[in-house]
Parts: structure tokens; sequence; C-alpha cells
């Protein structure tokens, strides 16, 4: 996780008894993304998300990306961000699900990504570039 760009490898990783199947890489920031055969339960994601955040693996923390393949053209991702804790959504996490998604031939190199919030269309192009479109909106509005 020290450089920028891909470092997606399929590998175990053990948090709280647990083990999952992970991937790490850098897209702009340090994102592990965790391949879920079945959905996690929120107070799961909460857990597991805290705990992989502060995982010895990652000495400066990482944000934590729970992602289940619902088919070659789609993800869904929950986050939970370092320093932040659960989000709902994410940016740059869901470019890094397409990214370790297309490297493990679990997506092609274009997909949907489907949030708590809507979905956004991600694209990892064969130059490197990552292509992000989705919705904007208001999450709330108030005085400081």
């Amino acid at each position: 996780m020290a450089g920028e760009g891909a470092i997606c490898r399929l590998e175990p990783i053990e948090a709280l008894g647990r083990t999952f199947i992970v991937s790490a890489v850098n897209t702009g920031v340090p994102h592990l993304v965790v391949f879920l055969e079945n959905s996690l339960e929120e107070e799961d994601i909460l857990l597991y998300g805290r705990a992989l955040e502060t995982h010895p693996a990652f000495p400066k923390k990482v944000n934590v990306n729970f992602a289940e393949v619902l088919d070659k053209d789609t993800l869904r991702v929950r986050t939970w961000e370092r320093g932040c804790g659960r989000t709902l959504a994410c940016g740059t996490g869901s470019c890094a699900a397409v990214v370790c998604a297309a490297e493990a031939g679990y997506t092609g190199r274009k997909a949907r990504v489907e949030l708590a919030l809507g979905s956004l269309a991600i694209e990892w192009a064969q130059d490197g570039e990552i292509y992000m479109a989705g919705p904007a909106a208001y999450s709330f509005t108030g005085n400081a």
C-alpha cells in the first residue's frame, strides 16, 4: 500500500476470528476490497470495518470496501472509511472495487456499483485511468 496504482491480489486476511478474501489498491488513498459471497448485516460492517481499518497489515490504516458481485457488470459496495467510520457512498472506494473485481475476473473493466444512495458507473480504461459517473444530491443543509 506504499505507492499509487493497483496492487490487487486475492489473499486471505483474518479479523476477529473470521477470514476474508481481500485485495488492496491505492486510488489516491489506500483501499481494501473485501469480496463477499453473502451479504453482511449492517452491524457486521461496523464490526469488521473497524477491525480491518486498523489491521496490523495497514499501519497507516485503510479504507474498507465490502463488495458483493451481483453479476458480471454489477457490484454492491458498502464502505468503512478510515477515520470516519461507515459512509453511505465512496467514489474512490467504488473505483477500487471495480479495479480489484476486474483484476480478479469477477467483472469487466466497466461496472455499475450499487451504493446506499444510488449507483455509480465506473470504467477502468486500458491506459489505467478510472472514470466515474453518477448523480449528485444534497445530503443536508445547515449553518456553521
